[in-house]
């Protein structure tokens, strides 16, 4: 019997394959943030010194957020049109058609010639980013039993998160002299070797591995309790709006988005951001900080706490007990961060590998996600929720850049601070509603009344 046939083993093809597709998805998704300092600077035409000045260093600020805001906002929206033709076309098509948006947007971003055309290549890109875990998580839920789900989910979120160290060392290998090999590397190619421009063959990197995804995918099948429910035409499937006008659906959507915050704070801000915070945490005496390697500590740290959650889930028979336990490490590794003890490179670097180990929830949440809901609206709020979460980014960028310093004076490290502190408090007070999920049937579906 094949491992395709296989579904109630952990390892089949559907949960291999769905690993293998969120790590060219996370790849895709952070590849800005490890290459955004070279990319804005190659763009505006800026060496590393102009960030000296402080007026400059505040327009690459407001740069590198306008870009990651538009990928956001993409993710946002394509996270409920994702959503919705999974639950009503099935799990597979949306697989194949997300992969294939943000693999020809990876593609065109490798050519760009402005910040505006920069920012609205990963808005498009964004949007067909926003398909790919949400649906792999929806089908390998709904393919597992109960009692191996959250295995499957660390699987597809640890493997997945490999793709952020990736991204990291494929930037550093790109921008290796590579001149030697001058006569067997296509010329276009070769040219941005030698104008520094190696950010622009990380974003081919990432196309190329969508590509390959594509053809891979022709060897899973489809969710058995979808098709059942597909069957039926009187099911209604897919309809987003019916969150907001049913209280119970609302409470469980809403709570589910607000506990998975601090992952997103974490990583829009405190890594996204890390070059900058890494400056005024040592009033600019080293200007040695590397976001790609912010990056793949974080993301080594993320690999090792999505898979311990895994088994803290099973060890407490409990997600909300886990999510409970991961919150309070945060907490310290928060105050660690903006403490005294951090003003070194190295520091830095310590503290990202820990605040990825802190927020190492996303297998939790994602779970959580696809287990509150029926069959008929799983794939609508499993897609749509993990892409909430992350246009909390923008709102926490409003706070960071905007808010704070503007009513309040508080200078960058003051306003992430301040940020962090709301972004951490929210969530523990949704917990404490929210349904613990961990023994939930998935074969059933929403029912609404006339």
């Amino acid at each position: 019997m094949t491992l395709l046939k296989k579904n109630n083993s952990v390892l089949n093809a559907t949960v291999i394959i769905g690993a293998l597709g969120y790590f060219v998805d996370i790849y895709d998704k952070i590849i800005f943030s490890v290459v955004k300092k070279s990319s804005i600077l190659s763009l505006k035409h800026w060496t590393p010194s102009n960030l000296d000045v402080k007026s400059n260093l505040i327009e690459y600020l407001k740069d590198s957020v306008t870009i990651l805001d538009h990928q956001m906002i993409g993710m946002l929206l394509g996270g409920i049109f994702w959503g919705i033709l999974g639950d009503r076309l099935g799990r597979i098509k949306v697989l194949f058609g997300s992969i294939i948006v943000y693999s020809v947007g990876c593609f065109l971003t490798s050519y760009t010639t402005s910040i505006s055309e920069y920012a609205w290549l990963r808005f498009f890109t964004g949007i067909g980013l926003a398909g790919e875990l949400g649906g792999a998580i929806t089908l390998v839920n709904e393919n597992l039993p109960k009692h191996k789900r959250g295995i499957g989910t660390a699987i597809i979120a640890g493997i997945g998160v490999l793709g952020g160290a990736f991204a990291f060392y494929m930037n550093y290998l790109v921008n290796l002299d590579w001149s030697h090999l001058k006569s067997i590397i296509p010329n276009h190619y070769f040219q941005w070797i030698v104008n520094k421009e190696g950010w622009r063959m990380c974003y081919q990197i990432g196309a190329i591995m969508g590509i390959v995804q594509v053809f891979l995918r022709y060897t899973i099948l489809e969710s058995k309790i979808y098709k059942n429910v597909a069957l039926n035409k009187s099911v209604e499937r897919g309809n987003f709006f019916r969150f907001f006008v049913h209280w119970h659906l609302f409470k469980k959507y809403v709570l589910t988005i607000l506990v998975g915050l601090p992952i997103w704070y974490a990583g829009g801000i405190l890594i996204s951001q890390s070059d900058v915070l890494g400056l005024e945490f040592t009033n600019h005496k080293i200007s040695n900080i590397d976001t790609g390697i912010f990056f793949f500590c974080s993301s080594s740290g993320a690999l090792f706490g999505d898979i311990i959650g895994c088994f803290v889930c099973q060890y407490f028979q409990s997600r909300k007990k886990a999510l409970i336990l991961y919150y309070a490490i945060f907490i310290v590794v928060f105050l660690l961060y903006f403490s005294p003890f951090n003003n070194s490179s190295t520091s830095m670097y310590l503290f990202c590998f820990l605040v990825g180990f802190s927020t190492g929830i996303l297998t939790i949440i994602l779970s959580i996600g696809a287990e509150q809901f029926g069959t008929n609206l799983r794939s609508t709020a499993a897609t749509s929720i993990p892409n909430m979460i992350r246009a909390s980014f923008y709102v926490g960028n409003y706070f960071m850049i905007t808010f704070f310093p503007n009513y309040f004076l508080f200078n960058v490290v003051e306003s992430a601070f301040a940020t962090g502190i709301i972004f951490i408090f929210i969530p523990f007070i949704a917990l404490f509603f929210l349904e613990e999920t961990y023994h939930k049937n998935l074969d059933y579906v929403e029912t609404f009344k006339s």
